[in-house]
């Protein structure tokens, strides 16, 4: 086996390899990043509104976005056709309790950093706080647009 490894990687560590595959031309695989981002997002948008059941075709085992932190009740995906595959997703509880428990944990010491601070004590440097309060909000908005549109 070490063999094997060595010789794949003499292949690979030498001009022999590239030399096999020809260069590309950069203007084929430049794109804007914006116009990515936006179609990005509005085909995640278009696919994530299809998962959306009909009301009037709720049962027990649909779920709503508060049970998921909590693994209240898992997550149905599937379709409603009678022919159709139907599966039933349910979340690691400790990934999912350990991830519901980081965030309470991460908003109550935001909390009592910011009332700490309110109060003249100096906990930090100034810097140490500036980059506290960019990773708060980096972390906390990130979970809110992200967890947030399942409310829409």
């Amino acid at each position: 086996m070490w063999v094997f490894e060595i010789l794949l990687f003499s292949l690979f560590s030498t001009d022999l390899f590239f030399s096999l595959v020809p260069a590309g031309q950069t203007k084929y695989y430049k794109s804007p990043f914006l116009r990515d981002f936006w179609h990005l997002n509005v085909t995640m948008m278009t696919s994530n509104n299809a998962l959306i059941p009909d009301p009037d075709k709720e049962d027990i085992l649909a779920s709503r976005p508060l049970d998921w932190p909590f693994l209240h009740l898992g997550l149905r995906m599937c379709g409603w056709g009678d022919t159709q595959l139907k599966y039933y997703l349910i979340g690691t509880p400790v990934i999912w309790w350990a991830g519901t428990i980081s965030l309470v944990v991460a908003i109550g010491t935001w909390v009592v950093y910011m009332l700490r601070r309110q109060r003249k004590y100096q906990d930090m440097s100034e810097g140490e706080w500036e980059h506290f309060l960019y990773v708060s909000k980096v972390a906390f908005f990130g979970w809110l647009f992200h967890f947030g549109e399942c409310f829409l």
